[in-house]
């Protein structure tokens, strides 16, 4: 779980390429979901509700400044969820 909220910070502060960001993110919580939802069941849905959606869009044409604000978003709502 601090694995996968440590990359989306590192994302939000400029650490991580967009373009990388929108890729890896969606795979990473695919490869880690069973072991995040024994960890935090609330936070795993939450990240992967919304955040692969986001990557989509962004792929798709959405600006990188809405990319990083809409990451933001689910990001500080993950927050409430540690």
């Amino acid at each position: 779980m601090n694995e996968v909220l440590g990359m989306i910070k590192n994302f939000i502060e400029g650490r991580i390429d967009p373009v990388e960001f929108s890729v890896m993110l969606p795979d990473i919580l695919i490869q880690k979901y069973d072991e995040m939802l024994n960890d935090n069941k609330e936070l795993t849905e939450l990240l992967n509700d919304n955040l692969p959606e986001i990557c989509a869009e962004y792929e798709t044409g959405m600006d990188s400044k809405e990319f990083i604000n809409a990451v933001q978003e689910e990001y500080d709502k993950a927050l409430k969820f540690t």
